[in-house]
């Protein structure tokens, strides 16, 4: 009960929710301090070390795999559309060629008109 009032107590409870917020700040640095001792003791022989280099290698390779994937999937992507592009070029040369010869009847028609009048 007598703690409940003291927490009540507008003062009381400023001052216990400042020491609270200083209490997690000092957490959080202990945890960053910590986390630079960890990265000052880490060596390339040490059981971590070694552990971790070995999982950059894996992830290394990894990420070199799935680039040549995506690399070739790309490549793969643009034969497919100058294939398609090469097609439809093929079919407009078809259809003016065809148009074209269609001009020329036409043209040669006038032409016999014109020499009969």
């Amino acid at each position: 009960m007598q703690a409940r009032r003291l927490l009540l107590d507008p003062a009381i409870h400023e001052e216990f929710t400042r020491l609270k917020n200083l209490v997690e700040e000092k957490d959080k640095k202990v945890k960053e301090l910590q986390d630079n001792i960890a990265a000052v003791n880490f060596t390339p022989q040490s059981k971590m070390g070694k552990m971790l280099m070995a999982k950059c290698r894996t992830l290394q390779e990894e990420n070199e795999e799935i680039g040549n994937q995506a690399a070739e999937g790309k490549m793969h992507e643009l034969v497919m559309k100058l294939a398609l592009q090469k097609s439809q070029n093929a079919e407009l040369r078809s259809q003016f060629e065809g148009l074209y010869e269609h001009l020329e009847v036409l043209t040669s028609d006038v032409e016999k008109s014109n020499e009969m009048c």
